[in-house]
């Protein structure tokens, strides 16, 4: 599977630096993995309680990324899709195998939305489960040297904004690009490797 290939590779260039404060979330959250052997592995919500009882950061994970609350959010639904080996930057993506990476962010973020959110996203736009009423959501990556923090994190928007957090998040400038966009031209870049015989 794709999926397991850029997980081998991202496990063995990975470098958790002390001071990255989402290597920290990931590292003091209790591992799904962790958990009891019922649990599945494939995404879930989470609402446990960290060792010192503060409430978990993580609303969502899987194997490649976890998913959590933007500490300064854009609308109310303002997450980070996080991986959970240490890559710096959408600069610091170099193969195929990163390609295949950033669409399961992706559909992380799309499973989030659904699951927990209830928010679907399709080819038609996005709606709200419970009402159909239609609702702009965006998914994307600052690029350096326009960044918070280096590591990296897709930010999943849900919502309408104001006018300067629509600017910092605005699509197709050179300091924000949707997922969409980095996956057509990391596919350029890197493509597909021919399968050998």
């Amino acid at each position: 599977m794709e999926a397991d290939a850029a997980a081998a590779r991202h496990k063995a260039r990975s470098v958790t630096p002390s001071d990255c404060v989402f290597c920290s979330i990931i590292h003091n959250h209790q591992s799904i993995h962790k958990q009891s052997e019922s649990t599945s592995t494939n995404g879930q919500a989470l609402a446990e309680k960290t060792e010192d009882g503060e409430q978990s950061t993580v609303v969502w994970e899987n194997e490649l990324v976890v998913i959590f609350k933007d500490k300064y959010p854009a609308t109310d639904c303002h997450y980070q899709c996080v991986t959970r080996l240490h890559i710096p930057t959408v600069r610091s993506l170099q193969c195929w195998e990163d390609v295949v990476l950033v669409r399961e962010m992706l559909k992380a973020g799309k499973r989030f939305l659904k699951e927990v959110m209830l928010i679907e996203v399709d080819e038609n736009g996005a709606r709200y489960l419970n009402t159909s009423t239609k609702t702009e959501v965006k998914f994307g990556f600052h690029v350096p040297p326009f960044r918070s923090i280096d590591h990296l994190h897709m930010h999943i928007i849900a919502g309408e904004m104001g006018f300067l957090k629509s600017m910092k998040y605005k699509e197709g400038g050179w300091h924000y690009i949707s997922a969409d966009q980095l996956i057509a031209d990391l596919e350029k870049k890197y493509p597909m490797p021919e399968k050998e015989e």
